[in-house]
């Protein structure tokens, strides 16, 4: 039986896996089972990295040559959660690929996982501008916010990109570093977006959020007030109590308690509207904001 042969543990479990693997082959050829095979296998036992290096490449050396096998290579080699030795030899033999553009993709991925974006950039920036774009937004929305950022940064330098398109992968950029808790980044890219497309409602409004954030209140006003002249008069509840409520907030913070107690009274005549469909957390979150931006307003304005 298998369980009486010599070996330790984990070599039993591999001769399982590789058996498992004999039999779907049978069933159904390819690298791509055996690999899921092994990757079920080593889930369940924790094999070594070492060991589960050998037997991987050991079972499919010749396998890798189509895109098919090697990509289940890649992923099983990064399943293992073991050093990237197994990684780069496979990325040996990725010429054999049939497809460029996952060939450009896999080594940048493998220069990144070892720590170098230099070089994962240098990969990259061989991919079209649209998949480099298309894949950021993607990675950015799966929160993978560092990779992400430089994918969208190589897409965004292509120079065939129109307004449209460019504005967007600043717009991306701005909400990523938002994300990362660097505002001035974000401001920056936010602010060349909203140089594309002036009239853009709502970037105006993350645009000024990011220039409030780095205590810009005057350029954050420039930016809504132009913001304001293009609303499409389309009521977003939330968006719009919240555009009247920040612009008052700038408005108290440079001084001018005017146009802060108008923008105050335009955010409760909103909120009141919009208190029917408002969830309670969400109306009381804008209420409180606005009791805030009241409290510092004068009773004088004068």
């Amino acid at each position: 039986m298998l369980w009486q042969m010599p070996g330790t543990g984990n070599t039993r479990w591999l001769m399982v896996a590789v058996l498992i693997s004999a039999v779907i082959s049978l069933l159904q050829p390819g690298s791509v089972q055996i690999i899921s095979s092994l990757r079920w296998i080593g889930r369940i036992k924790n094999i070594q990295p070492d060991e589960y290096d050998r037997l991987m490449l050991q079972q499919i050396p010749e396998q890798a040559d189509d895109s098919r096998g090697c990509q289940a290579l890649w992923r099983s080699r990064m399943m293992a959660g073991a050093d990237l030795s197994a990684a780069r030899a496979i990325m040996m033999r990725m010429d054999t690929c049939d497809r460029e553009d996952l060939i450009v993709r896999w080594k940048g991925n493998l220069a990144w996982l070892m720590g170098d974006a230099v070089r994962a950039g240098l990969e990259w920036q061989a991919l079209p501008a649209s998949e480099s774009l298309d894949w950021g937004i993607m990675l950015f929305r799966s929160g993978d916010l560092e990779r992400s950022a430089l994918l969208i940064k190589i897409g965004s330098e292509d120079p065939s990109l129109d307004k449209n398109e460019r504005a967007k992968a600043f717009q991306t950029l701005g909400e990523i570093y938002r994300s990362l808790g660097d505002w001035k980044m974000s401001a920056d890219y936010f602010g060349q977006a909203i140089q594309l497309l002036p009239g853009s409602y709502y970037l105006s409004f993350q645009t000024a959020q990011s220039y409030v954030r780095v205590g810009d209140c005057q350029r954050a006003i420039e930016v809504m007030e132009a913001g304001r002249r293009a609303y499409d008069g389309v009521f977003r509840p939330q968006l719009d109590i919240g555009y009247a409520l920040q612009l008052g907030e700038c408005y108290v913070a440079v001084g001018d308690y005017e146009k802060g107690r108008v923008e105050a009274q335009l955010a409760g005549g909103l909120l009141e509207k919009a208190r029917p469909g408002l969830e309670s957390g969400v109306y009381s979150t804008l209420s409180e904001r606005l009791e805030n931006l009241s409290r510092r307003l004068p009773t004088d304005s004068k």
